[in-house]
């Protein structure tokens, strides 16, 4: 009996692997935010009146306070957006035609959550970061879909990681 209770107080394959997706999300938005407030502090410091302004504590609070929600922003939607997709995924069903749909979407959807953020906050990794974990996913979807492409070539999608790796971030520097 213990071992039956024990088993009921794991997670479930599908909690497990979607708090492993958010955890890579939420560390790339981390590990991003971070580059760009090291490399914004460090111009800042070249400048004795920009010094000033960044290094009062209603800014750092500001700071702290803006990536802390889109953290929160990026699992919460990480999480709500991978959950259906992981429930047919790992118990190894086959998709219907909107739980399909919604697969091959990930990745864009991944990425417009980050775009949207860092249009307000600031860049974004967790495409990488994430990768392992969704490419198993898009393929078990793509399996007997043939209607039509709805992911962008090679070309496309090197650009898009370009403008959301490195475009985005090196804007977010210059702009302040």
């Amino acid at each position: 009996m213990p071992d039956a209770l024990s088993n009921k107080r794991r997670p479930s394959a599908t909690t497990h692997l979607g708090i492993r997706y958010v955890l890579w999300l939420s560390t790339a938005q981390l590990v991003t935010a971070g580059e760009v407030a090291a490399v914004v502090i460090s111009l800042s410091s070249q400048s004795p009146d920009t010094a000033r302004a960044t290094s009062t504590h209603t800014n750092l609070a500001i700071l702290i306070g803006v990536v802390l929600v889109g953290m929160f922003v990026t699992a919460l939607g990480g999480y709500r957006t991978i959950a259906p997709t992981l429930r047919w995924f790992v118990v190894g069903a086959k998709p219907d035609p909107a739980q399909r749909r919604a697969a091959i979407n990930l990745v864009r959807n991944q990425s417009v959550r980050p775009l949207a953020i860092w249009a307000a906050s600031g860049a974004s990794t967790s495409l990488l970061f994430t990768q392992r974990i969704v490419r198993p996913i898009v393929a078990a979807a793509n399996t007997e879909f043939t209607s039509r492409v709805t992911a962008p070539g090679v070309v496309a999608r090197l650009v898009m990681m370009w403008v959301v790796n490195s475009a985005l971030p090196s804007l977010a520097i210059a702009l302040p």
